[in-house]
């Protein structure tokens, strides 16, 4: 687990560090040289703070998830409340985006974000919560197979 955190960090470490240095002027002019007209194109890096809500909110979805469904639950109602969770959360993050921006509603654009929301949760849940026990533990909670294990320790 540790060395799977420490490759992901060290990943989107590099990631940024390449896209600063792609960013970044080349020299700095101190105005005393006479300005060049550069014809190259310009990089720009911006987050939409909706997008980054949404991220953040997908990747936490699955184990909310597992928070209120038990370990029989079939898979296809676990499938079915995260795609329902997704939609909700997408058109709501949207909603409070035109709020904020005191724009018109765009419900197609709510609409859309659903689906990557709902792909970025199965994965982190198939590729990441699953593999090191997180959804088991959230399923068990207030299960008699919970107690034992804190009976044991």
């Amino acid at each position: 687990m540790k060395t799977l955190l420490r490759r992901a960090l060290l990943g989107v470490f590099f990631a940024f560090a390449a896209l600063t240095l792609i960013g970044a002027p080349a020299h700095a002019s101190d105005g005393t040289a006479p300005a060049i007209v550069a014809t190259a194109a310009v990089i720009a890096f911006t987050l939409d703070p909706v997008l980054v809500i949404q991220l953040v909110l997908s990747t936490v979805l699955p184990l909310l998830v597992g928070l209120v469904t038990k370990t029989i639950t079939r898979p296809g109602v676990k499938a079915t409340l995260l795609a329902i969770l997704s939609l909700a959360t997408s058109l709501l993050t949207e909603l409070g985006a035109a709020i904020t921006a005191g724009t018109t509603y765009d419900i197609g654009q709510g609409l859309i974000l659903a689906l990557p929301t709902f792909l970025i949760a199965v994965g982190l849940h198939y590729g990441l919560w699953k593999p090191i026990g997180a959804s088991e533990r959230l399923q068990e909670i207030g299960t008699e197979r919970s107690l034992l294990r804190r009976d044991l320790r």
